[in-house]
């Protein structure tokens, strides 16, 4: 379905540019974003006993938290995301496999937002309690094989409700204000460009997390209300 999409479009839009020389500018950017600074570390951080359910998870998981404890939570939260994501395979994603076969085909490529917007986003999301970052996160290592293959499945059938039970309501109820700056403010960024892109010439297929597309500050829900 992606790839029959893709050939019928002039233009592939994604959320940010993945273009490698960018993201390894971006890469370089956050890596000295993530560093605590004036002598701070986790340990110094978090309460007692999240570090110590911290340290548990690392030994048990081979993870070399001596590298990573100067590492802000938020941060920190990304890496073992990303890490645990790419022992179950589930990383690099659909964006990344359509970027490079558009960059093939030679097709135009355009992003959603920029990578100041990306950087600006994580800059204020690191304003969060650095305990509950690290809790949630240990807590979703616990359930995440399991969750993620509900959400494969879900999301290979185009069942958003899923989606909305296991991603969106629990960042909902757990951490308003990551729903808020994560989902509901960027998509209010995009759909003015998305709009757009259906009052111009030619045929754009638009591609972004599927956290995005459901409830009623997804997406669908918001192009809907707008006709």
């Amino acid at each position: 379905e992606f790839d029959a999409a893709l050939n019928q479009s002039a233009q592939l839009v994604l959320e940010s540019d993945l273009n490698p020389a960018r993201q390894a500018e971006l890469g370089q950017k956050i890596m000295a974003m993530q560093q605590m600074g004036n002598g701070e570390s986790l340990e110094t951080t978090l309460s007692p006993k999240v570090w110590n359910k911290l340290q548990a998870y690392c030994n048990l998981n081979q993870i070399p938290l001596e590298q990573l404890r100067h590492t802000r939570p938020f941060f920190l939260s990304m890496v073992l995301t990303m890490q645990r994501l790419q022992r179950m395979g589930f990383v690099p994603g659909v964006d990344h496999y359509l970027d490079q076969q558009a960059r093939t085909q030679g097709k135009a490529i355009g992003q959603l937002e920029s990578t100041e917007q990306i950087l600006a986003m994580m800059q204020s999301l690191d304003s969060l309690n650095a305990d509950e970052v690290i809790q949630s996160t240990l807590d979703d290592m616990s359930r995440i094989e399991s969750m993620f293959a509900g959400l494969v499945a879900s999301w290979r059938t185009g069942d958003l409700s899923v989606i909305q039970k296991e991603m969106v309501t629990p960042m909902q109820e757990q951490f308003p204000l990551v729903y808020k700056m994560l989902l509901v403010a960027r998509n209010m960024s995009w759909l003015p460009q998305i709009e757009a892109h259906f009052a111009s010439a030619g045929t754009e297929l638009i591609v972004v997390g599927s956290a995005h597309l459901v409830g009623p500050d997804g997406l669908i829900s918001q192009l809907i209300k707008r006709g």
